[in-house]
């Protein structure tokens, strides 16, 4: 993921030294999170990367009333040799890049000084190594507005599967948050 998905915004606060420490951690995981995002909707293809280019709606449906982790949000379908259909979980298929970010969220957890926004980043390093991205949601709606940092990671949206609308592709969106304002601070690192 490159800087270009970062937008511009005149920096309303100066930020001390333990903060853009973390930040740099966050924009780090964003990265990452990003380059998965680009293996997930590389091509322009209707099913993206979650299922094989070749298969078919009708396909997919039928190998799904045998094995419904076929349409699991949170898989990945592939193809055996002998071409039948079978899902991977998110987090088997990414395992190596998830644990880098997972590390990360822990890293950026160390540094966090707000006690419910620490505890999100080890939710979140937690549920990318096991797949549990439902806690990690649950536990940033429970959230809201503790902090002055934002993150709201992992598989979000299901709109790049234009076959079924179901597998959720990784996002990351990073802001802060002030009475009066709200903006990226992910481009005031130098």
């Amino acid at each position: 993921m490159t800087d270009r998905y970062f937008l511009e915004y005149p920096l309303p606060k100066k930020f001390t030294k333990e903060e853009l420490e973390l930040i740099g951690v966050l924009k780090e995981v964003g990265r990452k999170v990003g380059h998965i995002f680009e293996i997930q909707v590389d091509g322009d293809k209707p099913g993206a990367n979650f299922y094989p280019s070749d298969a078919t709606k009708g396909e997919l449906e039928e190998a799904a009333a045998k094995d419904p982790l076929i349409l699991n949000p949170y898989t990945v379908v592939k193809r055996k040799e002998n071409g039948d259909l079978y899902a991977v979980f998110y987090h088997e298929e990414y395992k190596d890049i998830l644990k880098e970010i997972s590390d990360l969220a822990l890293k950026a957890s160390k540094l966090a000084k707000n006690d419910s926004f620490k505890k999100y980043l080890e939710v979140v390093a937690a549920g990318f190594l096991t797949g549990d991205y439902e806690n990690i949601e649950r536990y940033w709606v429970g959230v809201g507005n503790e902090s002055f940092f934002h993150v709201m990671t992992g598989p979000l949206g299901s709109y790049a599967d234009r076959l079924f609308s179901i597998k959720k592709a990784y996002n990351f969106n990073f802001t802060c948050t002030s009475s009066d304002e709200s903006y990226n601070p992910s481009n005031y690192i130098e």
